[in-house]
């Protein structure tokens, strides 16, 4: 069911993605959606190059080429960078039950004596009634693992069909897994708008002055945006300014999921709005980065009981004693609902091997603390997979193992069938966070850049075009354009780079945050862990990724 743009000019987020993607279908049918093809370069001339140390400045991304086919050493070569709405298309089209689960039900269901106490006071907050915790402009629900809060919010979310409510998070992949539960119960409403918290709150512009993607009618003009960042110089930083009240829209509330993700600046602006907020979170998981916000600090309703369906799973116990101790027991829960084995960090490769082989891509997730150690992981598994004799892509489904990366191990460049995440959310159709694998990726004559398909099963999301070659084994992302200029790169916008993807075999628990997965190996650290309630934190968010086996490397 398509929702439509709000009129004031507050996007849907999310709402309309099945649509354009049918579209670019379409326009593929047409003969205008990006054809399969190789990477084109061109070489060209032009007169600021020699001031730019042989790079041109011409459209596009580019490089300085060390020589070789096609000129003379040092002669600088231009790429064309295809990455845009255009570039995504549609997996396969919702499918009749998929269209059911989008037209807008009842949904009843039986809640506990805690869920029910606490349904009464959401219930008359969002009626404008007065209520004995939290304010009329905030309520705060915290509930730990396994204590219901799902079901309670979709029954809310029921309840109050005809209200204008926005679902937010802080990241999209944590939008997505909401409205996908929505949708699975069968709750859809054309005044329900599902969108990041930035998305809601702020323009995005980069130093240079040009604003990226948002929803507001106006952008701020260059010299304005000096003023508002201080003068910073950093070419193709982003920056975050605050929308003003007519841009954001009409709302009688704001639903925050995964709330404990909320710094303390962003939930200052969210409050500002004047807009009654109710926020959502687990109040044992991980703090945002740096700016701790305080809206999972002392929530006003909590959620503590593990309900029935929730106690037989070991995996809800072990994160229950975690919380309530701070470290993992000697030995770990056992139960019927699931199955946790503690093993030697010196294993790992031989844990992944049997794992890779019986388990799918999709339902398996390493998860580690610090970014190093997920890169490290991430060359664990590629070594597994494409080394003679390795694993060769076992339930992957590759078809490619270590043959066809010639052997090579984590060195290979990317192979079809290679687990990937996406790192930037891109035109509201491909969300930060987004695991899929490549279908087949191939090298151009800029080492920058790879061309070809990746899809996004999960999400019924694929895409046909230019995808960076630099993000790769990277552990940090970042900041500024110029950055890239160690690559002899010259780029003058974001888009630039195409589409941006690493190996997500392993995730940071951070990045893990809002998904869940069937297999969950988890490399238990604590370096760079300032406090015992830190780390207490991380290992609680951990083992609740996993839903039925967990594997502990300590």
């Amino acid at each position: 069911m398509k929702v439509g743009l709000d009129p004031i000019g507050v996007a849907a987020i999310f709402t309309t993605k099945v649509d354009v993607l049918e579209a670019n279908i379409k326009k593929g049918e047409e003969g205008s959606l990006l054809p399969r093809q190789s990477c084109r370069s061109e070489n060209v001339s032009d007169d600021t190059s020699a001031a730019r140390g042989g790079r041109t400045m011409m459209g596009g991304a580019r490089w300085a080429k060390a020589g070789g086919e096609g000129g003379g050493e040092g002669l600088p070569d231009t790429y064309k960078v295809r990455f845009g709405e255009e570039n995504f298309y549609p997996m396969a089209p919702p499918t009749e039950e998929e269209r059911e689960q989008r037209r807008l039900r009842t949904f009843n269901v039986t809640l506990s004596p805690d869920q029910d106490e606490a349904y009464s006071v959401i219930r008359r907050w969002m009626r404008g009634e007065k209520v004995s915790v939290g304010s009329p402009k905030l309520l705060k629900l915290g509930g730990l693992a396994g204590t219901g809060k799902s079901t309670l919010i979709a029954q809310l979310a029921s309840d109050f069909a005809h209200k204008r409510i926005a679902f937010v998070a802080l990241t999209g992949r944590a939008v997505l897994n909401m409205k996908k539960k929505m949708l699975a119960m069968g709750l859809a409403s054309p005044t329900h708008f599902y969108m990041t918290l930035h998305s809601l709150l702020y323009q995005c512009f980069t130093t240079k002055g040009k604003r990226v993607g948002g929803s507001a009618s106006t952008a701020t003009e260059p010299e304005q945006l000096g003023a508002l960042v201080g003068g910073a110089e950093e070419r193709g930083k982003l920056l975050w300014s605050m929308k003003d009240p007519e841009q954001i829209g009409r709302f009688d509330a704001i639903f925050v999921d995964e709330a404990s993700m909320v710094g303390k600046t962003m939930e200052k602006h969210l409050l500002s709005m004047g807009i009654p907020v109710f926020a959502v979170g687990d109040h044992g998981q991980l703090d945002a980065v740096g700016d701790v916000g305080t809206l999972m600090k002392r929530p006003d309703l909590r959620l503590e009981k593990i309900h029935r369906q929730a106690e037989g799973s070991p995996i809800i116990v072990l994160a229950h004693i975690v919380r309530e101790t701070g470290d993992l027991p000697r030995a770990p829960p056992s139960g019927d609902g699931g199955l946790i084995q503690y093993l030697a960090y010196k294993d790992v490769s031989q844990l992944m091997k049997g794992l890779i082989a019986d388990t799918a891509p999709q339902d398996l997730a390493m998860l580690a603390w610090r970014n190093a150690t997920r890169v490290l992981m991430n060359q664990t598994v590629r070594q597994i997979k494409y080394s003679y004799g390795g694993a060769g892509g076992g339930a992957q489904g590759a078809g490619c193992g270590a043959q066809g990366a010639g052997g090579l191990g984590w060195r290979s460049p990317p192979q079809p069938g290679d687990q990937i995440v996406c790192l930037k959310n891109s035109y509201r159709l491909a969300f930060n966070g987004m695991r899929g694998f490549v279908k087949d990726l191939q090298p151009t004559r800029s080492p920058n850049y790879l061309e070809g398909s990746v899809e996004f099963a999960e999400d019924n999301v694929g895409y046909l075009g230019t995808v960076s070659n630099l993000m790769f084994d990277r552990a940090k992302m970042p900041e500024t354009l110029d950055e890239f200029e160690k690559h002899n790169l010259i780029i003058d916008d974001w888009s630039d780079l195409g589409f941006m993807v690493d190996y997500g075999y392993c995730l940071t628990v951070h990045k893990a945050q809002g998904s869940q997965f069937d297999t969950v190996a988890y490399v238990r650290e604590k370096t760079g862990m300032a406090t015992k309630e830190e780390f207490k934190r991380h290992l609680y968010t951990g083992i609740t990724r996993a839903v039925r086996r967990l594997f502990v490397l300590v």
